[in-house]
């Protein structure tokens, strides 16, 4: 048998891969991220105002009490603003979420305004189309 003079160097079996290598798959991995990410941002925001809807009647129940709760221990009150009605009336941590949200109008209110003003004003659900109102009899005065 004969020999070729000329051998071929054989390389070593490579063993990891290369910075090329990973850097396109983090491209192809960001574009499928980019492409999916406004789905899921989507589906998020539906699942929120489904859940919205779904708890409003328990939330407005739970403002209700806790509002006329602090307003009957006290001949006078007085909220100026969205933080000040939270903490003085010390409310339920979903409470809270649903007077900050933006959505959400609160008018300054005290015990000398008339009772069929509108002092808060909850818009929530699919682009904020349903709306709960609550006057300062609602939330005032115990039934």
């Amino acid at each position: 048998m004969i020999r070729s003079a000329y051998r071929p160097c054989r390389s070593r079996a490579k063993s990891g891969i290369t910075l090329i290598e990973l850097l396109c798959v983090i491209a192809i991995i960001g574009i499928f991220m980019s492409l999916l990410l406004p789905t899921f941002s989507r589906v998020y925001r539906q699942a929120k105002a489904m859940s919205e809807e779904i708890e409003e009647g328990a939330v407005a129940d739970l403002l209700r009490h806790e509002v006329r709760n602090y307003c009957a221990g006290r001949k006078q009150y007085h909220f100026d603003n969205k933080n000040d009605f939270e903490t003085k009336c010390d409310l339920h941590p979903k409470c809270r979420d649903w007077i900050e949200a933006s959505a959400t109008i609160f008018v300054p209110f005290n015990d000398q305004d008339s009772t069929n003003k509108v002092v808060v004003s909850f818009h929530y659900g699919r682009r904020y189309a349903l709306t709960e109102d609550f006057t300062k009899s609602e939330l005032t005065v115990m039934r």
